[in-house]
C-alpha cells in the first residue's frame, strides 16, 4: 500500500519460520523485481521479547519533580537496532532506551489513579510481550488522605496515611516497618 509519506510504500512483513536478517526486494505487479535493495534495506526478524526481570516493582503515582518512575527491564532479546517501547497496562512509556541486549530503561507514563499494572516490551514498537506475571507488574502507589491534617507544635497527634496500594503483603520491600513519615525535619516510624 502507499504509505503517508511522500514517495513511500507500506509492506507487512510475512512471518518466518526462525529469527534472522532477510534482504528486502521490492518487486513490480508481475512479481519481478525491479530494485534489490541490498545493502541498505535489511529486515531483521527476532525472537519476541519477555520480561524476565523488572526494577523496580513499585513507586509513587506522581514523583515530587524531577524524579520519575524509571524502571529497568531485563528481558530476552532486545536487538541493537530496535525501535523500543514499555506498555504500562493501556498506556505507553514516555521513553524507552536499550542498555544492552537483555535490558531497557522505560519511564512511566502520567497515570490517573493508583493501581498495579502489567508491563509489557517491545522491540519494534508494534509487537508486545506478553504480561509476565508477578515478575511484570509495576504498582504505581498513591496517597489519598491524611488525618487528621494537623496538630499542637508538641506532635503528639498520631497520623494516618492511607492509600492505594501502599503495602503489599508479598513484596518484602513493601512492608509497614519499612516506611517512615517526614513531618517537617522530624520523620517518625509507621505505627502497624
Amino acid at each position: 500500500t502507499i504509505g503517508t509519506a511522500r514517495d513511500s510504500l507500506v509492506c507487512t512483513a510475512p512471518p518466518q519460520p526462525s529469527p534472522r536478517v532477510v534482504v528486502v526486494d521490492l518487486k513490480d505487479n508481475r512479481g519481478v523485481s525491479v530494485l534489490r535493495i541490498a545493502s541498505t534495506a535489511t529486515f531483521e526478524y527476532f525472537q519476541q521479547t519477555s520480561i524476565v526481570r523488572m526494577t523496580p516493582t513499585f513507586g509513587p503515582l506522581r514523583p515530587v519533580p524531577p524524579a520519575k518512575n524509571t524502571i529497568t527491564v531485563t528481558g530476552s532479546y532486545f536487538p541493537r537496532n530496535g525501535k523500543y517501547n514499555c506498555r504500562f497496562g493501556d498506556c505507553l512509556a514516555l521513553t524507552a532506551r536499550r542498555l544492552d541486549e537483555a535490558t531497557i530503561v522505560c519511564d512511566m507514563p502520567t497515570l490517573a489513579r493508583g493501581s498495579p499494572l502489567p508491563i509489557s516490551v517491545s522491540s519494534d514498537s508494534q509487537t508486545f510481550s506478553e504480561e509476565g506475571g508477578r515478575e511484570g507488574l509495576f504498582t504505581a502507589y498513591e496517597v489519598t488522605s491524611i488525618s487528621p491534617r494537623c496538630a499542637s507544635e508538641e506532635g503528639v497527634a498520631i497520623a494516618t496515611v492511607s492509600g492505594r496500594y501502599l503495602i503489599d503483603n508479598l513484596d518484602a520491600t513493601r512492608t509497614p516497618d519499612l516506611y517512615t513519615c517526614s513531618f517537617g525535619r522530624g520523620s517518625t516510624r509507621f505505627y502497624s
